[in-house]
C-alpha cells in the first residue's frame, strides 16, 4: 500500500499535541527542565516522522512486470501464460479425442474441466497480484512475496493439468472402462517416450563437454534412463534437471565405463549438477 505522508503526520500531530499540553502543564508548576525536555523530544519526533515519510515516498514502487516476471517467468506474463496454457489444453484435447475416441459430451466436460483448471490458478494468481500490489513501495516485503507466489510457480512448472488437476479428474470419471484401460496404455507409453527424450537432451549436453564413443554413450543413456522424469517438463527446465540426475549416477555404476580423463570429467559435471538443488526444488521438480 502506498504511504499515506498525511495520515501518519496527523498522526504525529495528534502526539506532539498531547506532549506539547503535558510540557505546559510542567511549566505552570515550575518544572521547567522537564518541559523543556518534552518540547525538544516533541521536536525531534515530528522531525523524524517527516523525515521518514519523505523517504518513503522518494522510494519508487516496483514494477508489476516484476510480479509477472517472478510468476509467469518464461512465458513472461499472464497474457502469455494463458495463451500457454490453452496450446497445452489444446494438445491434451486432441490426445484424449485421437486415442479414446471420445464422443461430443466427454470433450465439452473436459473442455469446461480444463477452463476451470486455468480459472483456478489465475483466482490464486489475482490474491497474489493484490498483495504484491499492497506492498510493492515496501522493498523489505518483496521477500515475503516472492515466497507467497513459489506454489504457483512450481504448479505451473509440474504442470496444471496434472493428476491433481480437474481435467485429470474429469476424464477418469468421464472414460468408459475400455477407455480407461486404452488410456493407461498410452499414458505409459508417452511417460516412456518422454523418458527418452529426456536421456537425449542430457547426453547432448554432456557430450559437449565429454564426447563419448558409441558404446559409452549407450551404456550411460541406459543407467540415466532410470532416472529420467516420467512426467513433462517444461523444455527451459530439463536440461537443469537432467544434469542434476547424471550426477545421482552412483560412482559403483559407471566403473569401467571412462577413461581417466573422461572419469574426472565426469565427476566435475556431477558436482555442477548437484549444484542445481535449490534451484529445482524451488522450482518444484524434486523433492529430496
Amino acid at each position: 500500500m502506498k504511504p499515506n505522508p498525511i495520515a501518519s503526520l496527523a498522526n504525529a500531530g495528534v502526539a506532539t499535541t498531547f506532549v506539547a499540553t503535558v510540557a505546559r502543564r510542567w511549566a505552570q508548576r515550575g518544572l521547567h527542565a522537564l518541559a523543556s525536555v518534552a518540547t525538544c523530544l516533541a521536536t525531534l519526533f515530528i522531525a523524524n516522522v517527516a523525515y521518514s515519510e519523505v523517504v518513503a515516498r522518494a522510494q519508487p514502487a516496483i514494477s508489476e512486470r516484476q510480479f509477472d516476471s517472478w510468476m509467469f517467468q518464461t512465458a513472461q506474463n499472464e497474457a502469455g501464460c494463458r495463451k500457454r496454457l490453452a496450446a497445452q489444453l489444446g494438445v491434451l484435447l486432441d490426445e484424449a479425442v485421437r486415442d479414446h475416441d471420445l464422443t461430443e459430451s466427454q470433450q465439452q466436460q473436459l473442455q469446461l474441466a480444463g477452463r476451470g483448471d486455468v480459472k483456478r490458478y489465475f483466482d490464486q494468481v489475482a490474491i497474489r497480484r493484490d498483495r504484491f500490489n499492497e506492498l510493492r513501495y515496501d522493498r523489505q516485503k518483496m521477500n515475503e512475496i516472492f515466497q507467497d507466489i513459489q506454489p504457483l510457480q512450481q504448479r505451473l512448472n509440474q504442470g496444471l493439468f496434472d493428476e491433481q488437476s480437474l481435467f485429470h479428474k474429469v476424464l477418469q470419471q468421464t472414460l468408459t472402462d475400455q477407455q480407461r484401460k486404452s488410456y493407461q496404455r498410452e499414458a505409459e507409453l508417452r511417460a516412456e517416450r518422454r523418458a527418452v527424450a529426456a536421456v537425449r537432451v542430457a547426453m547432448v549436453e554432456f557430450e559437449h563437454m565429454i564426447p563419448l564413443t558409441h558404446e559409452q554413450r549407450e551404456r550411460l543413456s541406459a543407467l540415466l534412463l532410470k532416472y529420467a522424469p516420467p512426467a513433462k517438463i517444461a523444455s527451459g527446465y530439463l536440461k537443469y534437471l537432467m544434469h542434476y540426475r547424471m550426477s545421482q549416477i552412483d560412482e559403483s555404476e559407471i566403473d569401467g565405463l571412462f577413461d581417466e580423463a573422461q572419469h574426472e570429467a565426469f565427476k566435475k559435471y556431477a558436482q555442477q549438477g548437484r549444484g542445481y538443488i535449490a534451484f529445482l526444488r524451488q522450482q518444484g521438480l524434486i523433492d529430496e
